[in-house]
């Protein structure tokens, strides 16, 4: 009987190292599926996103990133510094901010009509923590326009909100 003991005690330790092992194999599978699933849903914004910033507008013409075609419009003043630009090559959403002086809005004037804010439409998303909450569609189409703020429309598709007390101003083209 000692040896039907034995024997069965060491089928069941096998059989308890087979399933842990099978335990381990299951987790590192499922923990490899998860993390490709999380690498590639996270990478394809990555990939399809680039932001760059400059920091002046001779940066960014030197960088040959405004004109036509580019990311950046060519109807930014001369004045124009911290320029933050982000888009996305799959949707060919844009969006831009930068601070100017206050007598160099006529290259916007000239390229831009003015709007209300009712009639602007706003981007889905925000590009990054540098984005006004205020100017970004909330679900039902409800705007909260900040107030301050002068609205264009742009021959090139894009809009622009002025924030007239700070001189920044914020550029989007987005997807209608």
């Amino acid at each position: 009987m000692k040896k039907h003991v034995g024997l069965i005690g060491q089928l069941v330790f096998l059989h308890n190292i087979r399933v842990r092992i099978l335990h381990r194999t299951m987790f590192r599978i499922l923990s490899a599926a998860l993390l490709a699933c999380f690498v590639s849903f996270l990478g394809c914004e990555w990939m399809e996103s680039s932001e760059t910033s400059y920091a002046n507008l001779d940066a960014a013409q030197k960088a040959n990133a405004v004109g036509p075609g580019k990311w950046i419009p060519e109807f930014l003043p001369s004045s124009a510094r911290n320029i933050l630009e982000k888009h996305n090559l799959d949707t060919n959403e844009i969006w831009l901010s930068f601070h100017t002086e206050s007598g160099d809005l006529g290259s916007i004037l000239s390229a831009c009509k003015e709007v209300t804010g009712e009639s602007i439409l706003l981007p889905r998303a925000s590009p990054g923590h540098w984005w006004p909450k205020t100017l970004v569609r909330h679900s039902g189409g409800s705007k909260q326009l900040e107030k301050g703020f002068v609205y264009f429309q742009c021959q090139d598709r894009g809009s622009i909100a002025t924030d007239l007390k700070r001189i920044e101003v914020f550029y989007w083209v987005t997807m209608r």
